[in-house]
Parts: C-alpha cells; structure tokens; sequence
C-alpha cells in the first residue's frame, strides 16, 4: 500500500514538473499564432511562413528584433517580454511544424529562375542559389534561411527593405549588396519564382 502511494506521488510531482513547461512553452508560442498560423502557416501573404524554418534562423531573428538590431514595430513589441528560454522554445516549435509544398510554378517563371542563378552582384560574386540552395533550402554554414514556397508578398517587401537598408541584420552585408541593383520589377520577378519552388 506504502508503494503504491509513493508511486502514485512519485507520477503526480512528474506530470506537475513536466505540465509547467509545456503551458508555459505553448502560452508564449500562442502569442505568434494571430499572425503566423498555430502551424506556422500565415494566411496574410505579408506574414513569412515560419514552419520548418531553421531553428538558428528564428533564434537570431527573434534576438535581433529583441535588440533592436532588426526593427518592425509589431514584432519589436511581441518579443519585449520573451527571455532566451522563450525564444528557443518558440524557434523550436516553428522549426518542427511542416513546411508547406509550393504549387507547380504557374507559368514556368523562366526570367525569375534565371535570375536565382544568375550573378547578381559584383561585390560578393554570388546568385542567390550562392547561399540558399539550388532549390531554396538555405544552407547551415552561411546561415541563410530556407525561402523556397516562402509567400511572394513577403518576399518582395523583404528584398526591397534590403535594398533601401531599411533591413540591416544581414551577415557581411551580404543581402544588402545582392538587392543593390535590382529593380523592382526584378524583384517581384524573383519573388514569384521563389514562392513557387518545391
């Protein structure tokens, strides 16, 4: 009888200790949910799809719009009361939702596909495919985030505020060097490519 209530203790003190976390974790993730989608799949084509995303991506956007570094008035005010704890937590749970599957390109953007592997700027002597991939999966050494199937919308805004240097938490300034001469038209074209790859 002394065993069974010892065990009985023993499984209530673990399922509080567990159950703390886990509401903690999910309230602070929730605060995203409005704007991204509890799957990380935002239905406003100006919100970013953050499921799958790299982790180390999230975690350095979160911080960098935490110190100010990276500034947008919505998220600057959403990520004031987070602490590390919270935004590993939160970088981890949009990490391991699935990403979406883009559709098939519409109409076979030829011009924006040639512009993804195309040298685009001189400084850096890279393409986009330089340090996102061949197919827009990003890559680990470089730190660049996976865009492929990444809303259009976002997109453009993203690469415009790169090139106007509204945006400047790139590593070696290397986003804002590779907008620099790009044109809008340019970069609606890139985006829509971008947005629809698998």
């Amino acid at each position: 009888m002394k065993l069974l209530s010892f065990m009985i203790a023993l499984l209530l003190v673990t399922h509080n200790a567990l159950a703390a976390p886990l509401a903690a974790f999910n309230s602070k993730t929730a605060l995203c949910f409005g704007c991204h989608g509890s799957t990380g799949i935002s239905d406003n084509s100006f919100h970013p799809i953050l499921a799958g995303q790299k982790k180390s991506y999230l975690i350095k956007q979160l911080t960098d719009f935490k110190t100010a570094r990276r500034q947008e008035e919505h998220m600057s005010s959403m990520v004031k009361a987070l602490n590390a704890a919270d935004i590993n937590d939160i970088a981890a749970y949009f990490s391991g939702q699935s990403r979406k599957r883009a559709q098939a390109n519409r109409l076979s953007n030829a011009a924006g596909k040639q512009l993804y592997f195309k040298i685009i700027s001189a400084e850096t002597n890279l393409s986009c495919s330089s340090c996102h991939g061949i197919d827009g999966s990003g890559d680990a050494m470089t730190a660049a985030p996976i865009i492929a199937a990444q809303h259009a919308n976002y997109l453009i805004k993203t690469l415009k505020d790169f090139r106007s240097h509204q945006r400047h938490n790139d590593p070696d300034d290397a986003m804002r060097m590779m907008t620099e001469h790009l044109t809008d038209s340019e970069i609606e074209i890139l985006a829509d490519f971008i947005s629809t790859m698998r």
